[in-house]
C-alpha cells in the first residue's frame, strides 16, 4: 500500500510536470508519448515484479527452498560421548541453554479452498423452475453473478493457499530434520540412563532445553556444528534468470548482547550448466535489524513472517532480506563460507534460501534507460522539449534502483530510498548534460544567424 502511494505519487508529479511542459508546444513529437508511456509504467512494473516473487518448484511441483540454522548440535554424539564418560555430573543452578533439543510441535498442514463448483448453495437454475423466461434470465444472471465473485475469491484464496503451502513444506522439512535428530540423541540417552543415575540426561529429554549450566558449556562446544561449510543444492532450471532469496529467521533479541542485532555471512555459489561449463559468485551479506526503530521488535521463529506479504517488514535502516541473482543454471551449491557470529546468537538465528525468479534484466533495463534519453536529448534540441531527458532518466533509473535494492520484507522507505540515485543521475548529471547540449547548439544557431545577416563588401 505504501509503496503504491509513493510510487503513484512520485510518477504523476513528474509526468504531470512533463505534460503541462508539452501542452504549451506548438507542436508534440509523437514519438515522445511512447517515451512517456514506458517512463511512467517503469518504476510501477518493477516494483510490484520485487515485493511480489514468483517462487520456482521443482519438478515435483514443490518449492525450491531450505532452511539452515546457525548452529546444530550433534544428538547421537553427544549421547555417545555421555555413555562413556564421568566428565558430566548433575548440576543445581541450571540455565536455558540456547539448543533445542526437542523439535517445537509443527502446525496443521494448510488445506485447499473448495472450488465453488462444491458449493451446494450456489445452484444452476433450471428453465423448468420458473414460470416466465424473464423470471430465469434473472435467476441466471444472479448466478452468473455469484459464481463470478466466487470465482475471484476462489482463486485468491488459491494463491494464498500455494504461499502457505510453501511456507508449511519447508517448515515440515526442518521438523523431520530435528525429530530425526532427536529420536537419534533420545535413544543414545536412554541407553546412557540404563548405565547412570546422572540427572543431566534426563532433564535433556524431559525438557525443551537442555538442562546445562554454564560450568557444562565447554562439555557441550566440541558437539555444536556451525553453519559456516554447510552446503545447499538446488537444481535450478536450464531456462530463464533467477535469483536466491535469503531471508533472517529472528532469534531472542538480548539488550545487553550488540552481537544480537546483526548476522553476517558470505556465500559461494558455484555450479555447471546443461554444456558442462562451470560459474561460479560470491556474496557477502549482513542481516541487521534496528531495535531503536519507529515498531517493536518481533521475533519470527519457525518461519513466521516469511510470506509473500511479509509479517515482519523491516524498519528504516534494517536489511533483514536479500536477493542474489545467479549467474549460471544447472545444478548449483551454495556453501556457506562465513557466519557471525557462530554461536548463532546474532540476529538470525536460521537463514531460508529460496529459488525466484529474477527481476527484469538489468542489461535491458540499462538499455532502455540510455537509449531513452538519448532520444529525449534528440527531442530536446530538434522540438524544443524542455527539461524531459531528466524526467525520463530519473525514472528509469529509479526502476533500476528498486529492482537492484528492493525486497518483500522491505520498509516503504527503502523505497524512498532508492530514489537517491535516481536524482543524482536524472536531475544533476543528465540534466547538466543536457544544458550544455542545448546552450551548444543555442549558441551554434546564434552564429550561424549572425553570419547570414552580416552585410557582404561592394
Amino acid at each position: 500500500m505504501y509503496a503504491a502511494g509513493i510510487i503513484g505519487g512520485v510518477v504523476v508529479l513528474i509526468l504531470g510536470s512533463l505534460v503541462k511542459r508539452l501542452m504549451e508546444l506548438r507542436a508534440t513529437p509523437w514519438l515522445l508519448w511512447p517515451v512517456i508511456l514506458v517512463a511512467g509504467a517503469a518504476p510501477a512494473y518493477v516494483t510490484y515484479d520485487v515485493l511480489h516473487p514468483r517462487y520456482v518448484t521443482d519438478a515435483e511441483g514443490r518449492e525450491m527452498v531450505q532452511i539452515v540454522e546457525a548452529t546444530e548440535f550433534d544428538y547421537a554424539a553427544f549421547g555417545q560421548a555421555m555413555r562413556t564418560s564421568d566428565d558430566v555430573g548433575p548440576k543445581a543452578d541450571r540455565k536455558q541453554f540456547p539448543v533445542q533439543v526437542l523439535p517445537t510441535a509443527l502446525e496443521a498442514e494448510p488445506q485447499a479452498p473448495a472450488h465453488p463448483d462444491q458449493d451446494a448453495s450456489l445452484v444452476q437454475p433450471a428453465e423448468s423452475d420458473f414460470s416466465s423466461e424473464a423470471e430465469f434470465t434473472a435467476a441466471t444472471a444472479q448466478y452468473e453473478s455469484e459464481r463470478s465473485q466466487k470465482m475471484t475469491e476462489y482463486r485468491a484464496a488459491v494463491k494464498e493457499f500455494q504461499e502457505a503451502k510453501g511456507v508449511w513444506d519447508a517448515k515440515k522439512a526442518n521438523y523431520d530434520k530435528r525429530n530425526g535428530q532427536y529420536q537419534t540423541f533420545k535413544s543414545a540417552m536412554e541407553a546412557f540412563q540404563a548405565l547412570s543415575d546422572d540427572e543431566v540426561g534426563r532433564q535433556i529429554i524431559d525438557t525443551q532445553y537442555g538442562g546445562l549450566d554454564s560450568a557444562d558449556m565447554e562439555v557441550v562446544k566440541p558437539y555444536l556444528t556451525p553453519a559456516e561449510g554447510k552446503s545447499l543444492s538446488f537444481a535450478i532450471p536450464e531456462t530463464g534468470e533467477y535469483s536466491i532469496m535469503v531471508t533472517a529467521l529472528l532469534g531472542e533479541y538480548d539488550p545487553d548482547d550488540p552481537a544480537s542485532e546483526k548476522t553476517s555471512y558470505a556465500l559461494e555459489i558455484g555450479g555447471t550448466d546443461a554444456s558442462g561449463v562451470a560459474w561460479s559468485q560470491n556474496h557477502d551479506g549482513v542481516i541487521r535489524r534496528d531495535t531503536a526503530g519507529s515498531g517493536p521488535d518481533v521475533a519470527l521463529t519457525e518461519g513466521e513472517g516469511i510470506s509473500e506479504t511479509g509479517t515482519r517488514r523491516g524498519n528504516f535502516g534494517e536489511d533483514l532480506q536479500d536477493r542474489y541473482e545467479l549467474t549460471g543454471n544447472g545444478e548449483t551449491t551454495i556453501k556457506i563460507a562465513n557466519w557471525d557470529p557462530t554461536d548463532g546468537q546474532g540476529a538470525a538465528e536460521a537463514l531460508e534460501f529460496r529459488v525466484v525468479q529474477a527481476p527484469p534484466s538489468r542489461t535491458v533495463m540499462w538499455g532502455l534507460a540510455c537509449f531513452m534519453t538519448l532520444l529525449c536529448f534528440f527531442m530536446e534540441v530538434y522540438y524544443g522539449c524542455d527539461r524531459i531527458s531528466n524526467d525520463i532518466a530519473f525514472l528509469m533509473v529509479w526502476a533500476v534502483a528498486l529492482r537492484d535494492g528492493v525486497t518483500p520484507l522491505d520498509d516503504w522507505q527503502r523505497i524512498g530510498s532508492a530514489m537517491l540515485p535516481a536524482l543524482l543521475v536524472g536531475f544533476l548529471g543528465v540534466a547538466g548534460v543536457s544544458y550544455v547540449l542545448n546552450k551548444y547548439v543555442t549558441s551554434k544557431d546564434a552564429a550561424g544567424d549572425g553570419q547570414d545577416g552580416a552585410p557582404t563588401g561592394a
